[in-house]
Formats: structure tokens, C-alpha cells, sequence
């Protein structure tokens, strides 16, 4: 367990070290929530070969808001890198801070909003069901699109959130 905790400390500090404005998008109404939320796919399904299936570093500013959504088939875990906020999972509803992780099991709902002067910042690990689930997420549509392509009209609709191959485009790996 220990070990965990520390690699999931490791690659937070390492993410905390790199500005969100690397390689970023701005998604409107992320997993169903509200306002914009500033996106970055940290490390793509296809990297790994387990249902590990992604990180993400998410920051929503003022009145932004993600979910309520539930996942059937992907748990995932959002560390707090900087910021405040509410975290609710299914019917709890509790304060983060910095340096707090919050899991969301297979199924559960959840919903996240700031709360302080600063954006609340976060890495989510997202974990499949098992690989047939992982395998089902990386070949899901692109919906909705970010938020520079629904201005220009080019968004399909649908659920909300990042497209699940984002980064795995062209990546030769097979599970």
C-alpha cells in the first residue's frame, strides 16, 4: 500500500511540475457538469497493458463543475493537486484540498466543483472493469468534441468528456 501511495505522490508531483497549458483543451459540460473545464490526457490507453486505462489533469475555474456522471465499466481515482472544492460520490458530499485522493468505484456517481479563489486541479486515473471493458472505451466515438471545435460546428453530440482514444491516434500498440 505504501508503495502506491508513493508512486501515486511521484506521478502527481510530476504532474504538478508541468503547466496544464501544455497540450491542453477546453471541454464544455465535462461528464455533465457545467462551464468549461481545461483538459489535458496525460498518459493515453494505449500505454498501458492492463486495464490501467488513462490520466487525466482536469482544472475548473469559477463556476465550472464536472458530472454528475456514473461509469459502469471505469473507477477512477482524482488526486488534488492545488485548490479546493467538493467532491461528491453517489450521496456523500465532502471538502478536498491539495495532497486529498477521492475513488469513485465501478458505477458510482460523481460530481466535482471548486470552491476557493484558486481552480481546483486534479489527476484522474481512470481503471476499466477489465480489458474488454478497456478495449470497448478505446474504440468508443469521439464525443463530444472540445470546446474550439464546437464553435466551428464539428461537434457529433453525445455523452460528455474527453474522447476515450485522445492521444492513442496512430499508437501501434494492440492489449
Amino acid at each position: 500500500m505504501t508503495t502506491r501511495l508513493m508512486a501515486l505522490g511521484a506521478v502527481a508531483a510530476l504532474m504538478a511540475s508541468t503547466s496544464i497549458a501544455t497540450a491542453q483543451s477546453e471541454f464544455e459540460s465535462f461528464d455533465g457538469g457545467t462551464g468549461t473545464v481545461i483538459y489535458n490526457r496525460a498518459i493515453a490507453p494505449c500505454s498501458f497493458f492492463t486495464a490501467w486505462s488513462y490520466v487525466d489533469r482536469v482544472a475548473l475555474e469559477g463556476e465550472a463543475t464536472i458530472g454528475p456522471v456514473s461509469k459502469e465499466d471505469m473507477s477512477e481515482v482524482f488526486y488534488v493537486i492545488s485548490g479546493t472544492g467538493e467532491a461528491t460520490i453517489d450521496d456523500e458530499t465532502v471538502e478536498i484540498m491539495a495532497g486529498r485522493a477521492i475513488p469513485a468505484a465501478l458505477g458510482e456517481s460523481r460530481a466535482f466543483s471548486a470552491t476557493g479563489d484558486e481552480p481546483l486541479d486534479m489527476m484522474i486515473i481512470g481503471v476499466a472493469r477489465d480489458i474488454e471493458a478497456k478495449e470497448a472505451y478505446m474504440v468508443s466515438p469521439k464525443t463530444p468534441a472540445p470546446a474550439a471545435e464546437l464553435d466551428g460546428g464539428t461537434s457529433a453530440g453525445g455523452s460528455s468528456g474527453p474522447p476515450a482514444a485522445l492521444g492513442c491516434l496512430g499508437c501501434s500498440r494492440v492489449l
